[in-house]
């Protein structure tokens, strides 16, 4: 009986002993640092999403551009942001109400969109035409 007590205290020694030297993996980089999961890559910050539209209300520090589906966006003017007629830098007094734009733009961390590229648009996008209520049919 005794041998069978110091076999099973051997067994159970020799297994906690194996287990306590395997390797856990370690972490990567100090604790503070992000995840890797977690980063942006670095290219997701290049693209910007683009709207087009027509100037409606040019202001200092703001601008508003109706898109091609209608809806009217705010667009906030900063540092910088720079304007474009092609390749040629323009100022903001160059533009005008009624200008074919296409922007390039920031989501802000307020709610609102940061302008971050503005070009003149040379083909005019189409703004969408006004609708004239239901279609009736006669029979």
């Amino acid at each position: 009986m005794r041998f069978c007590v110091l076999t099973l205290i051997a067994v159970f020694a020799a297994g906690e002993f194996a287990y306590s030297q395997q390797r856990m993996p370690r972490r990567q980089g100090s604790p503070n640092r992000r995840q890797a999961g977690n980063t942006r890559d670095k290219n997701s910050e290049d693209v910007l999403p683009n709207f087009i539209g027509i100037l409606k209300i040019i202001d200092k520090k703001f601008f508003f551009l109706e898109a091609e589906d209608g809806n009217t966006l705010k667009f906030n003017v900063g540092k910088k942001t720079t304007f474009f007629d092609g390749d040629k830098k323009i100022k903001l007094t160059d533009l005008k109400v009624g200008d074919p734009v296409a922007v390039e733009a920031q989501f802000d961390p307020e709610h609102t969109f940061d302008a971050v590229n503005v070009r003149i648009d040379k083909k005019k996008p189409e703004v969408p035409a006004q609708d004239s209520g239901p279609v009736k049919f006669s029979n």
